[in-house]
């Protein structure tokens, strides 16, 4: 089943914003509700605090997440687990939004995102739900572990999370220098990936609101191309 017309995908490139942890613990916390867990305000602040902690101190972190107009209905995190493997560390979708695609969309996104830094995505799950895993392509490992290939075939536009350890190789073939990099760290960014993992094109857009983008040397005969996908890109950021 496709995702729901209404029901946007997007990219989260600055979890510290307001609201987002807290949207990410009440979804939660309704998920916990319909599988039948107690929940007390203990354990509220418990998930609240969890989500901070996990997007500070935890490598090459990504969110994605699920919106309805202005609400947020479901969402995904991860980070890199070790130099081959990215962690799934929460896919919730609210309960009257299941069946619409949306849980699907997510996992796909964060995989695409994924198989820029990795090349297996690994899920701690509950066991309930590793059927959702299975039906995508993982291998379940036992009653809580599951884990995917990733393919090196990624091509298009992908959203970057934060100066991550490929952007260091981008001041050759870009032209970046990585110390300007790092202060569009948490702003909204993209790559265009090619096949093998090759990066032909970023995009930023600062924190004025202007936009920079850097293309490959060797690209530049198609300058336009890559130039108005990663604009567009840019453009769709809520």
């Amino acid at each position: 089943m496709s995702v729901n017309k209404n029901v946007i995908i997007a990219p989260i490139f600055d979890q510290s914003f307001d609201g987002v942890w807290s949207d990410f613990t009440r979804i939660e916390l309704l998920c916990d509700r319909e599988n039948g867990l107690s929940v007390s305000n203990i354990d509220k602040k418990r998930i609240l605090l969890g989500h901070e902690v996990d997007w500070k101190y935890q490598k090459n972190n990504f969110a994605f997440a699920a919106y309805d107009g202005i609400e947020m209905v479901g969402f995904a995190t991860g980070y890199q687990e070790n130099i081959t493997d990215m962690y799934l560390h929460n896919l919730y979708v609210v309960p009257k939004y299941k069946g619409l695609g949306i849980g699907k969309s997510l996992l796909k996104q964060s995989e695409r995102n994924a198989t820029m830094n990795a090349d297996k995505m690994t899920v701690v799950s509950l066991s309930e739900a590793l059927g959702f895993y299975e039906k995508h392509g993982y291998s379940i490992r036992d009653k809580r572990n599951c884990e995917k290939k990733l393919s090196e075939n990624i091509t298009g536009v992908v959203p970057v999370f934060e100066s991550i350890d490929w952007l260091r190789d981008i001041e050759t073939n870009l032209d970046i220098d990585t110390i300007e990099l790092e202060q569009y760290k948490n702003l909204p960014m993209f790559a265009y990936v090619s096949l093998g993992r090759k990066i032909d094109g970023v995009a930023v857009k600062t924190k004025i609101g202007d936009t920079k983008i850097w293309i490959s040397p060797n690209k530049r005969n198609v300058k336009d191309f890559y130039e108005k996908r990663l604009s567009s890109a840019l453009a769709k950021v809520r």
